[in-house]
């Protein structure tokens, strides 16, 4: 089956050579917020995903997890243009704002 039309192509990016060098740790976080994403949103094709989407999903979470979530976000935006899946990453004009973790900013 291929995955390019599974959100971001989660499972693919799990498996890829960047993902397994992350710390266990750190796969956990990823895995989290990766997989509400998926939860969500797996069913639509990755290539539809707009800026206003990857905004309108950092509003809905407190400010305390939308950095977090927008940052992961943009992860798999990176991933699905280097694998041919979309021409741009939509999420990357998302701002976060503040010192390190920062926030939000609508």
């Amino acid at each position: 089956m291929k995955l390019a039309a599974d959100v971001l192509s989660c499972v693919e990016y799990y498996r890829s050579a960047k993902f397994k060098r992350l710390r266990d740790s750190t796969k956990a976080e990823y895995r989290r917020y990766i997989e509400l994403l998926r939860q969500k949103h797996g069913h639509k094709p990755v290539k539809l995903m707009t800026t206003r989407f990857a905004e309108m999903g950092a509003r809905r979470t407190p400010r305390s997890s939308a950095c977090r979530r927008v940052e992961k976000l943009k992860i798999l935006c990176r991933f699905a243009v280097r694998r041919g899946y979309r021409p741009d990453n939509p999420a990357a004009a998302v701002e976060l704002l503040g010192g390190a973790g920062g926030t939000y900013e609508p």
